[in-house]
């Protein structure tokens, strides 16, 4: 038996699948997919809580988080994210969420300390491409606030009992 208890061990090697947020939050079918994971060699999952978009899908408290209003409505409760921890590690898997640092079309609207501005034009907010061909805004790597937002997850995600996060 594998003592769920105990922090699942990423030290060594990890062969790791990708689960999306709706599939770990399936806590009726997630067995089986972790069954069969673990049947074809995998012991560690990998799933975004974080998403490329910006959307937060676990209840986050952290300030920043509130503030950008990032929080996706289908969200994990901390406690559900806690018995997803613990389910993991009781079939023998690291669980690794992964949180998208700068590419976030979501909280620069909120966190305006956080986003990249045009440097010539003040006030206006720099895109990823064009407006008319999708063009989207993200947080400024040199942000002090974008680092404290992401830093903030981070630890949250740590205290509800991951041993790792992977930072995209």
């Amino acid at each position: 038996t594998v003592d769920s208890s105990a922090p699942a061990d990423v030290s060594g090697s990890l062969r790791a699948v990708y689960f999306t947020a709706s599939q770990m939050q399936d806590s009726a079918g997630l067995p089986a997919l972790l069954d069969k994971a673990a049947a074809a060699g995998f012991n560690a999952v990998l799933f975004d809580l974080k998403d490329q978009t910006g959307k937060i899908h676990y209840a986050s408290a952290t300030p920043l988080a509130q503030q950008a209003k990032a929080v996706a409505a289908d969200a994990m409760s901390l406690d559900a994210l806690k018995s997803l921890v613990q389910t993991l590690k009781g079939k023998g898997f690291a669980g690794i969420p992964r949180l998208y640092a700068f590419k976030d079309a979501t909280s620069p609207f909120a966190l305006s300390s956080a986003k990249i501005l045009l440097d010539d034009t003040s006030g206006y907010t720099w895109l990823d491409n064009s407006k008319d061909k999708g063009g989207k805004p993200w947080l400024n790597p040199y942000s002090a606030d974008a680092h404290q937002y992401i830093i903030g997850l981070a630890k949250e995600l740590a205290s509800a009992g991951f041993s790792a996060v992977m930072l995209d």
